[in-house]
């Protein structure tokens, strides 16, 4: 990644399934591509693991790029429905999606467990986005900055284990924002990405870290957010579905 490029990462979660997947990048292949090909812009699309391939093939010559909504914490081995990191580098994927908040609270996914999955994307060379974000309840409560320094910290931790070097993108997503229609204002948002910086500039000095921002991004908002202090890219879910509104995003 260059270091001045802007991330549109499209998350799409489990909502097109496999046929229209297909048939959604092939009717816009060429405006995703273009959009990716502007000056400092990457586009990277996040469909579900049984698109990931054909998709990645696709796209497979062009400056889009490909990632996964999770990956197992496991290198290999008896671990029945997962997928490998190494499988998801294998087939073309640039980047892999960990932590978020749906996996924390449908599957119970701890900063441990994303910690181990964290290590395995570092391994095999991918570019993790890593979520990190508070509850309405924790909100309310004022335990936005607990929350985020353990958190950020688990992550550091392993990127400076792992890869003091490397590049590692951390999403912040409040959970309360997520498909709600609420966004958080452009000074909450800056006040958590300050929070981020400095414990990464404490835990793991040289590594890059570029900040992105989700929870109800759409077309009506994303120019204002683009304002927001240090911001390196949106994960975008519900209005990554439709490729005009998309479209307006990244343009």
């Amino acid at each position: 990644m260059k270091s001045s490029e802007f991330l549109y990462v499209a998350n799409w979660k489990m909502q097109i399934p496999f046929k229209k997947a297909i048939s959604f990048c092939w009717n816009h292949k060429d405006g995703l591509e273009s959009l990716s090909s502007q000056e400092n812009v990457r586009v990277v699309l996040c469909p579900s693991f049984d698109a990931l391939h054909l998709i990645a093939q696709v796209f497979i010559n062009s400056s889009l790029s490909v990632g996964a909504q999770n990956c197992a914490a496991h290198e290999s081995g008896p671990y029945t429905g997962e997928v490998s990191a190494r499988s998801i580098s294998d087939i073309g994927c640039e980047f892999c999606i960990l932590g978020h908040s749906e996996r924390r609270s449908h599957f119970l996914e701890t900063d441990e467990l994303v910690s181990k999955k964290l290590q395995q994307v570092l391994k095999h060379g991918l570019h993790p986005i890593v979520c990190v974000g508070e509850t309405k309840k924790q909100f309310d409560a004022q335990q936005t900055k607990s929350v985020i320094e353990a958190q950020v910290s688990s992550v550091c931790k392993v990127v400076q284990d792992a890869a003091p070097d490397g590049t590692v993108c951390i999403a912040y997503e409040p959970v309360w924002a997520i498909g709600t229609g609420l966004v958080a204002n452009n000074q909450q948002i800056e006040a958590v990405f300050s929070q981020i910086r400095s414990i990464a500039n404490k835990m793991a000095p040289n590594a890059r870290i570029i900040l992105l921002y989700g929870g109800s991004v759409n077309d009506q908002n994303a120019q204002q957010l683009k304002q927001v202090a240090d911001i390196g890219g949106f994960l975008i879910g519900g209005a990554s579905l439709d490729f005009q509104k998309f479209e307006k995003i990244v343009t």
